[in-house]
């Protein structure tokens, strides 16, 4: 848990792989083993984001996260990417200043990872003049309310002709069609409630904010897309554990079948740790 952070929106999918999409890949139709292989993706998800892999909370949710001034032209969040920011305001008293949108933009590259102030941001903190160190800790000089993290697989919906769109729902673009491949990972978000066009998929955007109308729905393009390599390696981790491959996994494991299918599973199925192979493509998204 990050101190000074409160969530006000929570996500809408902590399962950092889809439900249907390990299923398909196991080649697997019948609801009989849900519960459990659901199991397998939220464990594999916490671990994911833990000591072992990503070492944050890696799904979009909306926080109010206090920062100290520590002076420079940068406020490093600990949500990323970040998608939007409602507010920054300056001070810690009863009255805090709120910070002109127009001074500021998200930055970081492809991170997203910190608020850019061209006149820099003050810094608030008192130091020690022999060691350097902050007295009593710094205050905390900023208060960022902001979106930050992916969007989950299963919070995402492909594109189909005459389909009823929510307001703010997440859409990709149809398989095979005008579709946005892995090294253009876009997906789109809709502006309002609509229903997408009769016989046409619209031409999608191909940068962050670009727009699109869709019949009577307007779609922004957003780069919040889970990353396909994090996606892949945790479809494997969990293969992995359905097949057998826990390490570790205590003598009261249960084996069922389904078929020509095994699965593998104990208790709230706590797996034991994710293998080095997944640890390793995680880390690279610290």
């Amino acid at each position: 848990m990050i101190e000074n952070l409160t969530v006000s929106v929570t996500a809408g999918s902590r399962m950092m792989v889809s439900l249907a999409s390990v299923k398909t890949e196991l080649g697997i139709s019948a609801t009989t083993w849900d519960i459990q292989l659901q199991r397998m993706i939220i464990s594999a998800s916490q671990l994911a984001a833990g000591a072992e892999g990503l070492r944050r909370v890696p799904w979009l949710e909306t926080v109010l996260e206090k920062l100290p001034g520590r002076g420079g032209t940068y406020l490093k969040l600990s949500r990323w990417p970040i998608l939007s920011i409602t507010s920054v305001t300056e001070g810690t008293g009863s009255s805090p200043t709120t910070v002109t949108a127009s001074e500021y933009s998200i930055a970081g590259n492809s991170r997203r990872d910190r608020i850019y102030r061209v006149n820099g941001w003050a810094n608030h903190r008192r130091e020690d003049p022999v060691t350097y160190f902050d007295v009593d800790g710094p205050p905390l000089g900023y208060n960022a309310t902001y979106r930050g993290g992916w969007v989950m697989p299963g919070e995402i919906t492909a594109w189909t002709v005459g389909a009823s769109v929510a307001a703010s729902a997440w859409y990709k673009a149809k398989v095979g069609t005008n579709s946005v491949q892995s090294d253009n990972p876009f997906i789109f978000q809709a502006a309002a409630a609509g229903t997408t066009h009769a016989t046409t998929e619209p031409t999608w955007p191909t940068s962050i904010g670009g727009t699109v109308v869709d019949n009577d729905i307007t779609w922004t393009a957003y780069d919040q897309r889970l990353p396909e390599a994090i996606e892949e390696i945790l479809m494997h981790q969990i293969m992995s554990w359905y097949r057998g491959g826990v390490v570790g996994a205590p003598s009261n494991v249960k084996r069922e079948k389904d078929g020509p299918t095994e699965i593998e599973y104990f208790g709230a199925m706590q797996a034991s740790g994710l293998l080095g192979e997944t640890s390793a493509i995680l880390r690279q998204y610290r």
